[in-house]
Parts: C-alpha cells; sequence; structure tokens
C-alpha cells in the first residue's frame, strides 16, 4: 500500500485501540467495586470458602451468583459422576446433577494455550442446560437424578419445592457440537402452577489467553435474523463523553428470539429454542485467572454467561409440557454454521468493524468469499500459511490498477512539489488566493488531487474484509508455517521471564518483519508531501508494529506478505518511464460565431434558436 492507505488504516486502527483502551481510574474504579462485591458475599455467605465447588454453603445466596444447590447431589445407584458422560469424534460432555446439565465440553481437536484441549464452561458457575432464576436470583435447590448413559442420551429427573417435576434428555445432535435437550414440565402436585421465571443457563467463556482484547468477548443475542452483542467492557460502563455507571447484568426482552449466548474470538456456547418466539435474556461477567496468566491478576479478565428463558409454564395438577432445546457448544466455523441455520453464521460478527459497521454488506461478503478461498486453498496446498500467501498475491493483482494509477499521480504530485512552494511563499499572506492558485495549477498539469486517495478507499473493504477474517478464523488455529507454531496466536520465538513493557513481554518475529518491510516499501515508493509529512511517515511502521505486536501471527504475515508484493510493485514501477508533467492547453470555448459555422462539408450553418422574449418575473 502507498503512504495514503497507511494513514487511512493507521486512523482506522488507532480509533480501535481509542475506543476500548482502559484508563487507570477505569481500572481502578472497577476492581473497588468487584471488591466490595466479594465483601458483601463474604459477608452474606461465611462458609462459602471452605464449601466445594458446585455447592453453597449455609448462608443466603448473593444476588450476583448463579443457583447453587444446597444438599449434596443425588445420583442413581452405581453410577459415578466421572461416568456422566457422553462423547463423539470432537467432543467429550461431561455431566453434573448439579442444576442437571452440562459441566464442561472438552473439545478434542482444539488446543489449548500454553497446553491441553480447550475446554468451554470451565468458568461456569451452572451448566450449560441447567435451570437457573431469573436476571440469576438463584431459585430453590432442585435435586436431579441421573440415569445410565445409553444411545447417545441421558435423562435427568429433579423436582422443585412448587412440585412441578422436570425430565431433561440429552442426545447428541446433527453436528459433533450440538446437543439436542428436551425438557418435560409436569405438575406433580395438587394445586395449578404458573412460572415465568426458569431460564436455561448458557454456559460461560473467557478469552484464551491474556494478550485478547475484550473486544472478542461478547454477549450475543438474534432476533428475526439480526444480532445485536454487547462486550464485556460494557458491564464496566465508562465512556468517553457522558460517564456511564457500572453495571451488573444485561437484560434483554425479545419479540422473535432465535438464539442467545456468550462468544470469544474462536468459539461460542449457544441456546436454541426449538421454536422462534417471544422470550427474554440476561447476561452477566465474573472474574476469572486465565491459564497462561503468571501473575495470577484478578479483576482483569472476565467470563462472559447468561440465561435465556423457557417458556411461561402454566399448569394444572397432573397437566405437563415439553419445550425443547438445540445446545450449540464449538467453535465459529462458517461452514459448520451455515449448515446449521437458525441464522448462526451472524456470530461470525462480519459487520461490526468500529466506526464503520459492514459498509451496507460489503465487508461481510468479502469476509465469508475470502475465508472460503482459503479454506479450498489450504485442503489443495496442505498448508494454511502458504493459503494467505496466495491470497494476498490475488488481491494485490486485483487491486492493482488502482495501486498503479495512485502511484503515477503522487509521482506527479511529487513534481509539483517546487511550484507548489513557490506558490505558497508568494501567497503566505492570503489564503484564498493561494487555495485558488493551488487549483489551478491542478488543472493546467492535469493532476487530480484526490487520485492517490480515491484508489485507497476503493480498496479499502478488501483490506478491511481480510483482516476481520483473518482475526477470527478458527481454522487456523494450530496451523504452523516455519517457525510459526499456531497462525492464531502471536508468533513467540522468546519468552522474557520478568520484563514487560507496554504489553510486550515476548519477542515476536513475524510484526517485526512487518515493520522491516513497511520501511522498505516506504523507501522505495514516491515521495509526497513537504518534509515534514515525509518524517511523520516513518513514524507508521513503529505505530503499526506497536499495534499488530500481539496479534495473530497469520494477520502479520499477510501484512508482510503484501508489502513485500507492493514493493516488486513499486520496483517495477520506477522502472517504467516516469510521468510527464505536460502543462495542458486550455480548451477554447464555442463561441456563438463558432456555432454559426458549418461543421462539414454540405452542412449548412447551425442557425440560432429563437427564444420568446423574457416579460420578467
Amino acid at each position: 500500500m502507498d503512504k495514503t492507505a497507511w494513514i487511512v488504516v493507521t486512523i482506522c486502527a488507532i480509533g480501535l485501540i481509542f475506543m476500548y483502551q482502559r484508563t487507570a481510574e477505569q481500572v481502578a474504579a472497577q476492581q473497588k467495586i468487584i471488591a466490595e462485591q466479594k465483601a458483601a458475599e463474604a459477608a452474606a455467605n461465611p462458609e462459602a470458602d471452605a464449601a466445594p465447588d458446585g455447592a453453597a454453603g449455609d448462608g443466603a445466596a448473593p444476588e450476583n451468583t448463579d443457583a447453587q444447590v444446597a444438599e449434596a447431589p443425588q445420583v442413581a445407584p452405581n453410577i459415578p459422576l466421572e461416568q456422566l458422560r457422553l462423547e463423539n469424534s470432537e467432543a467429550h460432555y461431561q455431566f453434573t446433577t448439579v442444576d442437571g446439565g452440562i459441566d464442561t465440553v472438552t473439545l478434542i481437536n482444539h488446543s489449548a494455550f500454553p497446553d491441553g484441549q480447550v475446554v468451554l464452561n470451565e468458568h461456569g458457575k451452572a451448566p450449560i442446560g441447567g435451570i437457573v432464576g431469573r436476571n440469576n436470583v438463584p431459585i430453590a435447590p432442585i435435586n436431579f437424578l441421573a440415569t445410565e448413559p445409553a444411545d447417545g442420551k441421558i435423562v435427568f429427573t429433579g423436582k422443585d419445592e412448587f412440585d412441578i417435576q422436570f425430565t431433561k434428555t440429552f442426545s447428541h445432535g446433527t453436528d459433533p457440537f450440538m446437543m439436542d435437550l428436551e425438557i418435560n414440565f409436569k405438575n406433580v402436585g395438587t394445586a395449578p402452577q404458573e412460572k415465568s421465571n426458569y431460564f436455561l443457563h448458557t454456559g460461560a467463556l473467557t478469552l484464551l489467553h491474556k494478550k485478547e482484547t475484550p473486544l472478542y468477548m461478547r454477549y450475543n443475542w438474534c432476533e428475526d435474523g439480526e444480532v445485536d452483542q454487547i462486550a464485556t467492557n460494557w458491564f464496566k460502563g465508562g465512556g468517553l463523553v457522558f460517564k456511564k455507571a457500572p453495571k451488573d447484568v444485561l437484560e434483554k426482552s425479545l419479540d422473535s428470539m432465535q438464539w442467545a449466548g456468550p462468544s470469544n474470538q474462536f468459539y461460542t456456547s449457544l441456546v436454541i429454542p426449538d421454536q422462534t418466539g417471544p422470550a427474554r435474556v440476561w447476561g452477566r461477567r465474573s472474574p476469572v485467572v486465565l491459564a497462561d496468566d503468571e501473575t495470577q491478576a484478578t479483576n482483569t479478565h472476565f467470563a462472559l454467561y447468561g440465561g435465556v428463558s423457557v417458556p411461561d409454564i402454566r399448569l394444572a395438577p397432573g397437566a405437563e409440557v415439553t419445550h425443547k432445546f438445540q445446545l450449540y457448544t464449538g467453535p465459529r466455523e462458517l461452514k459448520r454454521l451455515e449448515a446449521l441455520g437458525h441464522e448462526l453464521p451472524e456470530i461470525m460478527h462480519y459487520d461490526d468493524m468500529p466506526l464503520l459497521g459492514g459498509m451496507m454488506g460489503l465487508i461481510p461478503l468479502i469476509s465469508t468469499t475470502l475465508l472460503k478461498l482459503m479454506i479450498w486453498l489450504a485442503a489443495l496446498t496442505k498448508n494454511w500459511g502458504i493459503a494467505i500467501l496466495i491470497i494476498t498475491c490475488l488481491i494485490r493483482c486485483l487491486i492493482w490498477p488502482l495501486h498503479a494509477k495512485s502511484t503515477r499521480t503522487m509521482k506527479k504530485m511529487a513534481k509539483l512539489g517546487p511550484i507548489m512552494t513557490e506558490l505558497k511563499e508568494k501567497h503566505a499572506d492570503d489564503p484564498q488566493k493561494l487555495q485558488q492558485e493551488t487549483m489551478k495549477l491542478y488543472r493546467d498539469y492535469g493532476v487530480n488531487p484526490v487520485g492517490g486517495c480515491l484508489p485507497v478507499f476503493l480498496q479499502l473493504p478488501i483490506f478491511l474484509g481480510f483482516y476481520k477474517m483473518l482475526q477470527s478464523a478458527v481454522e487456523l488455529r494450530g496451523q504452523e508455517f516455519l517457525w510459526v507454531k499456531d497462525l492464531a496466536m502471536p508468533d513467540a520465538i522468546y519468552h522474557f521471564e520478568s520484563f514487560t513493557l507496554f504489553g510486550i513481554s515476548s519477542i515476536n518475529l513475524m510484526p517485526l518483519l512487518m515493520a522491516i518491510t513497511m520501511i522498505i516499501q516506504m523507501r522505495v515508493g514516491p515521495k509526497a508531501g513537504d518534509k515534514m509529512q515525509q518524517r511523520i511517515f516513518l513514524f507508521m511502521p513503529v505505530i503499526f508494529l506497536f499495534i499488530c505486536y500481539n496479534f495473530a501471527s497469520a494477520l502479520a504475515l499477510y501484512w508482510t506478505g503484501q508489502n513485500i508484493f507492493s514493493i516488486g510493485q513499486t520496483w517495477w514501477m520506477n522502472k517504467r518511464p516516469e510521468p510527464e508533467l505536460v502543462k495542458r492547453t486550455p480548451r477554447k470555448r464555442m463561441s456563438l460565431e463558432d456555432m454559426k459555422r458549418p461543421t462539414g462539408p454540405g452542412q449548412k450553418p447551425r442557425k440560432a434558436k429563437k427564444r420568446p422574449p423574457r416579460t420578467g418575473g
């Protein structure tokens, strides 16, 4: 890309950072609030620390925690908890009798960082598909009995204090990451019951490693094919102009909900009702400690979780009703989500670029097209890094005419530099006259001042679409290229043991190569602007190095590849004859006498059209 392109991309990147950065005051306020909440919980439940995970103490349950079972969970005879599991070639589903749901989902073929396998709902306060209350308010304890898993099914049975019996049947769905859930509600008491506070827990997700930004942690919901979401930073409040107070819970009432649940950069956990209709959703966050956080810092990373309402229950004595759901707990793979339907591909969020959105659907179209092309090329070449480089070359060839035109325009602008300097000195005290003379200079020499910028804006959607796709392509996780061990992670070749500077704690080689190729690209490219502007351009590689240092190495690979390709294009352009700066002869305007002359042999002179006299008005 040329200098103008780097300016545009730099502005976008800086805007991205500015929108999501934390100030010291916000972090301090956030930590104070969470500390106060923990103190209140400890005062309300002094024996909670001594209770084992998944069980509550004797004190009253605080409002900001999931419903906990006070009594020890009951299991059918001779069925240990570790046997309450279903599995397939892609996932292991570990169940629990506490709230009767999926305790964790282990993704067999997806590696975690720094080691192990990806585990969803690892930090959950309730199981996926478990019965919880409205806005996380605890409901009465429910003791579930479990049947032995058989034929890909497992059944839980329990009864609440209102004599409503729950029979929950979990079974494998149409996809390895999909679990079908059927819940039968039966009134086994003697009085009619009406309940509207039953919610299914969506499960909890958090960041995969500490260097990810909260931008990727979101709580999502889909209504009538339109997806909305909030990032985890939404809960802390703040704001650039109008300060907002921190929030404990997200609440939404939807007229036609299709699904809801949390997501991170590569994975999601969604509850999908069998029937689209009115529903309510809530979401919360809780502090967690990530596996790769050596400092074990608290109140800096969070897990997102929530609940989706079950349709209102109205049961006469002996009556029953059944509701069906699907639980998707797996990667955000576009091809897989398209096959499942339910508008699930919208969870990719290709249309939420800061300030730009989806550019009327252009960025999502480019992102999905490039992702499918990358998957096809990777299958063909057997290497994802090579597939990225091939796509980079294809993109550069596609925008080659725009790049060539922009380069020629910049060269003409550079040749006009001495004349522009004279005009500035001559009309230093008259800005209006300077502007008039400048525009006249452009007209005389046939130079379009926006000729170097327009091609950049035309290629910007392609750049943003590829950037957005590479940042969340789960297919790149664990894929190697040269020295890069994981294209979805920074390519750290050395980690500092006790040193961190501006978030940098390792030597990442690919971003360094990206910065070096940027410097070379600027050296061989045409020089435009005055000396001050050229000095500013020299800082752009440093700015981009800082912005992209901890990004996925796939993005740095793309940037490095396109820089090298652009250097080759610029070298070839420099071998061609320089564009001549020739003053154009002004076109003579046709006079009335010229219009009356014959335009060719045998033609009569044109007659002026008679117009009626003006009568005023």
